[in-house]
């Protein structure tokens, strides 16, 4: 009877190692099945990702374009004697900072796009202030460089309502705008050299501010270069 139980329990001994032994080889088996599932996914991932991020462009475009509809509309309205409320509610709902945004990472027909919008918001003075605290200016500027040619038009207007009885405004941009006097591009030097001269003389104060800007010799330097 002894060793009937003994052959009984080696028995049983040998079957649950090769239970385990099955479980394990089941179990690489089926990480490795999940694994080459999870690789056929992956191309099927890569193209919802490439989609989404058309769709997040396309959307982006449409927005700008919305935002600067809407702002000129408002604009109009408030050069009629109109009442500025819209454009305060287009900066109050937040739109002024993803327009800054915009304006600083966007594509080229989405930074023109919302320079335009900033350009019709900077009529009113408390927008005047916001898009400055926003950051706006120096993406503003730089689009003097690298926009697109309607895009530095809505630039050099913005800039010019921005610094409207707005020493600190009209600061910054002189530093901006003598900064990219050194441009290597010959279009971006010769709008930057028109806009500090529109803001010397549309604005009372200015011309001291460029002058501490250091834009003398940048500007001396042009002339000698003709």
């Amino acid at each position: 009877v002894g060793i009937s139980s003994s052959d009984g329990d080696a028995t049983t001994s040998h079957a649950d190692a090769d239970a385990v032994d099955l479980s394990v080889d089941g179990k690489e088996h089926g990480d490795a099945a999940a694994q080459q599932d999870a690789a056929a996914d992956r191309p099927t991932d890569f193209a919802s990702v490439a989609i989404a991020a058309a769709k997040a462009a396309a959307a982006t475009k449409a927005a700008a374009a919305a935002a600067e509809a809407v702002a000129a509309e408002a604009d109009d309205e408030s050069s009629d004697g109109a009442p500025k409320d819209r454009l305060s509610a287009i900066a109050s709902a937040g739109g002024i900072v993803p327009l800054v945004g915009l304006v600083t990472n966007g594509a080229p027909m989405s930074k023109e796009r919302a320079a335009s919008a900033l350009w019709h918001l900077s009529v009113d003075a408390v927008n005047q202030v916001a898009i400055s605290k926003a950051g706006g200016i120096p993406p503003i500027v730089q689009l003097l460089e690298d926009g697109t040619e309607q895009a530095t038009v809505f630039a050099s207007d913005a800039l010019d309502r921005l610094a409207a009885n707005n020493p600190e405004n009209q600061a910054m941009m002189a530093k901006r705008l003598v900064a990219l006097l050194g441009s290597t591009s010959n279009g971006a030097q010769q709008r930057s050299a028109n806009a500090l001269a529109e803001l010397a003389r549309k604005h009372p104060g200015a011309s001291v501010r460029i002058v501490n800007a250091g834009a003398i010799s940048p500007l001396v330097a042009l002339l000698g270069i003709g």
